[in-house]
């Protein structure tokens, strides 16, 4: 999913992640990775792996417990 997608389903992606649990966001385009880190973050998630392969990425974000 290229970022604008995503954007459009964080509400849910952050709920339908327990605090402690692990969301995987893949197909992202290499140039769009750093803001979408930053916003997972504002979120409490923590990228904890991350890939990348011919301009694509792949990253692990673990759901911070509050």
């Amino acid at each position: 999913m290229i970022l604008a997608e995503l954007r459009l389903v964080l509400p849910d992606l952050v709920h339908l992640t327990t605090p402690g649990g692990t969301l995987i966001c893949s197909g992202l385009l290499n140039g769009q990775l750093p803001e979408w880190k930053a916003e997972l973050a504002e979120q409490d998630f923590q990228a904890i792996a991350e890939a990348e392969q011919e301009g694509w990425a792949a990253v692990m974000f673990q759901h911070l417990t509050k």
